[in-house]
């Protein structure tokens, strides 16, 4: 296996650049899964049945858990886009949630 920097974008010249594509297309799919997951987390409540009013009683929302669900999303999204998954969601000409997240991400060093 191809030993590249993940941390940077490799050219079609370089050599790297296939290992380099095959680890862009992971990390894409690495922050779909992570989108999915915190999607998972909107609009849930814990709570409990309460045998006295017979009725659910919400104790409390999930947002937290959406949060930090989220923000974990945006870390793989900014790995993205310091490597060659920018350029291939740019390829591609994607516009969806997660494309823009990692258009949006700035690419900082390490």
């Amino acid at each position: 296996m191809d030993t590249i920097n993940t941390q940077r974008s490799y050219a079609t010249h370089e050599a790297g650049y296939l290992a380099a594509q095959r680890h862009g297309f992971q990390t894409i799919r690495r922050l779909e899964n992570a989108l999915r997951e915190r999607d998972g987390w909107a609009g849930r409540y814990t709570g409990r049945w309460d045998l006295e009013l017979e009725e659910m009683v919400v104790d409390e929302d999930c947002s937290a858990d959406y949060e930090d669900a989220h923000k974990f999303a945006e870390g793989i999204a900014a790995e993205a886009a310091r490597g060659n998954a920018r350029g291939i969601i740019i390829a591609q000409g994607r516009t969806d949630e997660a494309a823009l997240m990692i258009l949006a991400a700035r690419p900082t060093p390490g």
